[in-house]
């Protein structure tokens, strides 16, 4: 599957506040975000929808329940934590004597 990076106006993230301008489109259609469109923060693993005005808003609980029973989206997730957790262990990588 390929994915596609496009860029949609910032909004924050309902779950770490953190604001996010991209998203990555599975679909093989390029489009931007569209209202009730999902998405999942790459800071923190949530699962949001797009509102009418394209802001962020935290999934309904059906939703997320569906996502994470569905492969193709568990694999999604899986590479997001995967992803967060390498940018924290290389944020928190302990330093050597010599600053490397």
């Amino acid at each position: 599957m390929e994915n596609l990076e496009l860029r949609c106006q910032k909004s924050p993230c309902p779950r770490c506040g953190t604001a996010l301008d991209g998203i990555i489109a599975i679909d093989p259609v390029t489009r931007g975000p569209r209202p009730g469109d999902a998405t999942i923060c790459v800071y923190c693993a949530c699962w949001a929808v797009f509102d009418k005005d394209l802001a962020l808003q935290p999934a309904p609980a059906d939703l997320v329940q569906f996502l994470e029973n569905e492969p193709q989206y568990q694999q999604i997730k899986e590479d997001v934590l995967e992803h967060i957790a390498i940018r924290t262990a290389q944020r928190y990588r302990p330093r050597t004597l010599d600053g490397n």
